[in-house]
């Protein structure tokens, strides 16, 4: 009977991993091509470089890279665990030399099934506190939440699902040592605790989610004047190993090499905490031993518990949730740019759900029935289900991306909801209606999962950006990414990207990483945000597409080595809110009303480019200089949504060249206009004269650049005939070669 059991155990949880499984690559062919991949996100496009690059020069993990925040290069702060792994996998199927594509599709097929580890642990950790009923249940739960699919999926190369395997992993192992009263086993959940922050960034709340649930346990218990000998045994060692294991690991990284004390990734923060935690746990329980033998009052000893609470708290503030403390209260530019560090305040409670999952509808059912069984049955499972459930919730309501962490205890207790539920209401019943009792669970079961899938689009493919990109999907963009791959200069340490390169492209900061992986080109911005130099980039990047005055840009660009910019529509309320600058004070700077053409607006450096294309124009009375060191040199093959009154259409996206420009200076009549005009034809077949203009001094001096070429042009982009440049009644041509271009000659032109 005990075999047939189990084998039903068994194909149970394997339908379950079938399940979870087919939903995570069902949508295959929409994230591998025949030479390319196209993932979900930012982020796993820079996991999959990384991935890359490390098969590549195994065992030597990429630390700096050169190719983000262009020119000064940047520290990554992930751990390295996820990363590593992949890039062993990677490494032994495709050989010593993979190509990105290889490591690409490898990295891929491998991350979905990091997934079955979490559904798992939640099934052999559910059947040991609650049944095997409850187990299996909350593993299928598991396996068919949105909120858990999204991080799992095909296509979604991130550190993200290993996030709930790492906590289950630690909560299970520190309940067997504390149930099994063996030393190896609080030494494993010391090295799963160590071992957490080699793999994800938010390991740092794992063991104080422990240090806060014994901090819990003990209070209760030392009010029944019982001192639980085994918790602070296993406590302490379990804490003693962690901070033992975390040191080493801590020294893999750059930061403990040069002595930094950060908040980050396998810094030497982790020690630290983790020394301190095990301080703390020691001087709890010999408090708590002297109060129980001497009778002391409890009531002093929550005063002190209380303030150690206190001191523990922030930890959880400091990383990751500090990103949503910036947003909520210090309003912090970029925190409020990056949705996943979002609040559901901010966010919108009613598209979290959306988003994530119905499913979390039935969360304040959940943490009602948790806190009533805890209190009434007060064993070590009630008490830390309920202390992780509301913990769990705490964060996932303050910063959208650890609704993972709430997965797992939310399945748990929603399943021993469920069958508890079933089992009271056949209770005593005739034993052919408790027959009725899987049927019940079955339809119960239907009902909930159904609420969850509304918010889940099997079917949406991979080519998602950022919304402040004003661009739909990675698709729309791609021609002008493979463009600057195909017909730009190549940049130099490709792969060896902690060598500097020659040249970075300037573009929103969304772009970063796609200018890394399609474009293979060093970006000045990318999507990392968080880090002084990381937000140093996006702070360039934003200078830059706001700046009025070309001769700052232009410095701007020298400064930070920029060759080429990629711009679209102009979303400059987006690049003010970066430096910090708010709305109002935009519309007050232009002098106009809202509704009304915006001169600051289109005086800013990426809607001269944009919508002028570097030219001069005219805009309602109001007079916008011509660009003389940037040229148009692409436009991309999608169209955008504007349209101009001729109902022209604007291509979506934009690359310019940045150049040193021949200077044109000479003498005409004093005080009068001096212009240049060239026809240009882009590789859209689209027409429009570039037109640049100036006025003479009193004495008839000027002065101007003229930023294309019209002999040797490289680009299918560029002037069609030579210059005529204009003054005082007369018009004179000239032509331009692409070296005088590049290198910035001088020419005179006079008119007297």
């Amino acid at each position: 009977m005990k075999h047939s059991e189990s084998w039903k155990t068994y194909f149970i949880l394997f339908a379950v991993f079938y399940a979870f499984l087919y939903l995570c690559y069902f949508n295959w062919s929409g994230v591998v091509f025949e030479r390319e991949i196209r993932l979900f996100g930012t982020d796993p496009y820079y996991h999959v470089r990384r991935i890359w690059l490390t098969a590549l020069h195994y065992p030597r993990l990429l630390e700096f890279d050169y190719y983000v925040n262009y020119p000064t290069g940047a520290y990554i702060a992930w751990p390295p665990g996820f990363d590593f792994f992949l890039a062993s996998i990677a490494r032994f199927f495709a050989g010593n030399e993979p190509t990105l594509y290889e490591a690409g599709k490898i990295s891929v097929i491998v991350s979905p099934l990091l997934g079955l580890l979490t559904i798992a642990l939640i099934a052999i950790a559910g059947s040991r506190w609650f049944g095997k009923e409850t187990g299996l249940l909350a593993a299928l739960f598991t396996a068919l939440n949105p909120a858990f699919l999204h991080t799992s999926r095909v296509g979604r190369v991130d550190h993200h699902m290993l996030e709930p395997f790492l906590l289950v992993l630690i909560l299970y192992l520190f309940e067997r040592a504390y149930s099994l009263r063996k030393a190896s086993t609080a030494f494993l959940c010391g090295l799963a605790i160590a071992m957490s922050f080699l793999f994800v960034p938010v390991a740092n709340v794992f063991p104080v989610i422990v240090f806060g649930f014994v901090l819990l346990k003990g209070c209760i218990d030392l009010f029944r004047r019982h001192y639980d000998e085994t918790l602070a045994r296993a406590s302490r060692k379990t804490f003693l190993w962690a901070w033992v294991l975390a040191f080493p690991l801590s020294m893999t990284s750059h930061f403990a090499r040069i002595g930094s004390f950060e908040v980050s990734p396998l810094s030497l923060f982790q020690p630290t905490l983790t020394l301190c935690l095990s301080a703390g746990i020691y001087i709890f329980w010999m408090i708590a031993s002297l109060i129980v033998k001497r009778g002391i009052s409890v009531r002093f000893f929550i005063y002190l518990i209380a303030g150690v609470i206190l001191l523990a708290v922030p930890v959880l503030w400091l990383t990751p949730l500090k990103n949503a403390w910036m947003f909520l209260f210090k309003s912090d530019p970029i925190a409020s740019t990056v949705i996943e560090t979002q609040s559901i305040l901010s966010y919108g409670l009613k598209d979290y759900i959306h988003d994530s999952s119905y499913l979390f509808l039935f969360t304040p059912l959940l943490l009602l029935w948790s806190i009533y069984r805890a209190k009434k049955e007060r064993d070590f499972v009630s008490i830390i289900t309920a202390y992780w459930l509301v913990t769990a919730t705490v964060l996932a309501f303050t910063q959208i991306r650890l609704i993972p962490l709430l997965v797992p205890v939310f399945s748990l207790s929603l399943s021993n909801l469920l069958e508890r539920g079933t089992k009271h209401l056949f209770k005593r019943r005739h034993p052919l209606l408790q027959k009725l009792k899987p049927v019940v669970l079955v339809i119960a079961f239907g009902v909930i999962i159904g609420l969850a899938y509304p918010s889940v689009d099997l079917f949406s493919k991979s080519e998602r950006l950022y919304p402040s990109t004003s661009i739909r999907s990675l698709g729309e963009v791609f021609d002008s990414l493979l463009w600057i791959r195909d017909n730009t200069p190549k940049t130099d340490f490709l792969t060896e990207p902690w060598e500097k390169p020659q040249y970075g492209v300037m573009a929103p900061w969304s772009f970063g990483h796609y200018l890394n992986f399609f474009a293979e080109r060093p970006n000045i911005a990318n999507p990392f945000g968080w880090g002084k130099t990381h937000r140093e980039g996006v702070f360039n990047s934003a200078r830059f597409f706001v700046e009025d005055d070309e001769e700052k840009a232009v410095k701007l660009c020298r400064r930070l080595g920029v060759r080429f910019i990629l711009t679209g529509e102009q979303n400059l309320l987006t690049y003010l809110h970066y430096l910090g600058i708010p709305k109002e004070d935009f519309l007050l700077q232009s002098g106009v009303d809202a509704g009304k053409v915006n001169k600051k607006y289109f005086s800013a450096m990426g809607s001269r480019l944009f919508y002028l294309n570097g030219s001069a124009a005219n805009i309602e009375g109001f007079n916008v200089e011509a660009l003389g060191h940037f040229r148009l040199v692409y436009e991309s093959k999608h169209d955008s949504t504007l349209e101009t009154t001729n109902r022209a259409k604007f291509s979506l996206v934009k690359i310019f060249e940045f150049v040193e420009g021949v200077k044109i200076h000479g003498r005409t009549t004093p005080n009068t206009e001096v212009s240049a005009k060239v026809p240009v034809l882009t590789n859209r077949n689209r027409r429009f004269e570039y037109h640049m203009r100036t006025q003479s001094n009193n004495e008839g001096y000027f002065e101007f650049y003229l930023p294309y070429s019209t002999e040797g042009n490289p680009y299918e982009t560029g002037a069609q005939a030579p210059y005529r440049i204009q003054s005082n009644g007369k018009t004179i041509e000239i032509t331009i070669t692409e070296e005088e271009v590049i290198n910035g000659a001088i020419k005179e032109v006079n008119f007297i």
